[in-house]
């Protein structure tokens, strides 16, 4: 019987082990994975049609936005230098919205979140503003900009403001759901 109840406290011991074990598995896994998966603008109120006269950017300019706190970072990061090799035709600016924005400090406010990207067409015109990319495992997704540069290839400026694209996202402090008033 002394045996019996010996062999229960080692399988009871091990069942413990492993539950213990798998919760730390399914939380770090929801950490890694889904932890900064959010909509880009959660409010969906940002009216861009007056963001390329507000803009006074060189036209053919890609401007990135990272936020220095945004964990999000480590993801776009590969993804920026990747788009500023393939894509040199356009001109690219770097914005940290943790630090001086300079001469972009009107547009950090209509940022909602980032990693986030604008395209501006050769007229200097608005084509894309939003996130790189979506989908629920971070920077994994489909690559929005690329598909903006195809259609402005082809000629067509889709005039693009992706609100609703979930990923790994970061909220800007500064963002506001006033910006629907530009």
């Amino acid at each position: 019987m002394v045996v019996a109840r010996k062999f229960n406290l080692k399988q009871s011991a091990a069942a413990t082990v492993f539950v213990a074990w798998l919760i730390l598995l399914v939380v770090a896994f929801y950490r890694f994975f889904f932890a900064n998966l959010a909509s880009f603008d959660q409010w969906a109120t940002f009216d861009g049609s007056k963001l390329s006269t507000i803009a006074r950017v060189a036209p053919g300019t890609i401007v990135h936005w990272s936020g220095s706190d945004c964990i999000c970072n480590r993801y776009s990061e590969p993804h920026v230098a990747d788009l500023q090799q393939r894509l040199d035709h356009y001109h690219h600016e770097l914005i940290d919205l943790g630090v001086d924005t300079g001469r972009f400090a009107n547009l950090a406010q209509f940022v909602p979140a980032t990693p986030a990207v604008m395209v501006f067409d050769q007229d200097g015109k608005l084509a894309y503003f939003g996130p790189y990319s979506g989908g629920t495992v971070c920077g994994e997704g489909e690559d929005f900009v690329t598909r903006t540069d195809e259609m402005l290839r082809a000629g067509v400026n889709p005039h693009w403001i992706n609100q609703e694209s979930v990923g790994c996202l970061c909220a800007n402090p500064t963002g506001t759901p006033k910006i629907e008033s530009v």
